[in-house]
């Protein structure tokens, strides 16, 4: 069953946190799903809406991310559920996605992926199932305001990925943090923010081994797969293999630490 919420109105991508307790210990939970409430006229329900949402276990809760976009699920109320091993649900708990952003003009955010050119097939898909985490934080006291998970898509040919967010945050200065992403840095900076604005945000490149610093342990890795075809991390400039252009972008990064 589900004992509480850290939030229950909405940003589309925003994190929040679900407290619960299992029936049945062994069994986990199998997914996070909203529900859209019935609208029903002459046999139709217009309203029939079912969403799985991300989510992580972080125990002793479980952490949900809110759909990412209104294509997928319409501003409003909604039920939701925790569905277990069993595949039994929760009660519902009554949560609402919500922005405030101008009809259709999200904010954008240009996520610059340092040594990336040309990316494989393979590589490309591998990024574009990776959401990425960013969070807003209060520059007088480090704390979060507002945290996000949003989906990453194909690179263009310098690297670079347009996401949407959906917020409603007050304009202002903020602390933005970028969370360590695949073989990329985190990344932690002010930033100037009003809704429906652009921003450009670069991440240094060459974290293997994602201890968040680029150092000697990330350049054995690579120097240890070199010749390493196909889908891996030691592969940090995404061309489809671990040569010696990945060797000498770790080596350019040595030393570099990611912010936290």
């Amino acid at each position: 069953r589900i004992l509480s919420l850290s939030h229950t109105e909405l940003n589309y991508g925003q994190n929040f946190e679900i407290t619960y307790q299992l029936a049945d210990e062994s069994q986990g939970i199998r997914s996070v799903v909203l529900m859209r409430p019935g609208s029903v006229t002459h046999s139709f329900n217009f309203e029939q809406r079912l969403v799985r949402l991300h989510f992580k276990l972080e125990d002793p809760t479980l952490l949900a991310t809110a759909p990412w976009d209104p294509a997928i699920a319409p501003p409003g109320w909604y039920m939701l559920f925790l569905v277990d091993g069993n595949g039994v649900p929760s009660k519902a708990a009554w949560v609402r996605l919500k922005h405030s952003c101008p009809p259709g003009q999200p904010a954008q955010l240009t996520i610059a992926l340092e040594g990336v050119q040309g990316v494989s097939a393979e590589q490309a898909e591998a990024i574009e199932h990776s959401p990425i985490t960013l969070a807003f934080r209060d520059v007088a006291t480090g704390v979060t305001r507002a945290s996000y998970t949003l989906p990453m898509a194909r690179p263009d040919e310098q690297g670079q990925v347009v996401l949407r967010l959906w917020s409603d945050l007050p304009a202002g200065v903020y602390e933005l943090y970028v969370h360590p992403y695949r073989s990329w840095l985190g990344r932690r900076g002010r930033i100037n923010w009003q809704p429906g604005g652009a921003y450009t945000i670069l991440l240094r490149n060459g974290d293997v081994v994602k201890d968040n610093a680029v150092d000697y342990e990330d350049m054995i890795a690579v120097l240890t797969q070199q010749g390493l075809q196909g889908l891996c991390e030691a592969d940090v400039n995404c061309d489809g293999a671990v040569n010696e252009e990945d060797a000498a972008l770790v080596a350019t990064n040595v030393g570099t630490q990611g912010d936290g």
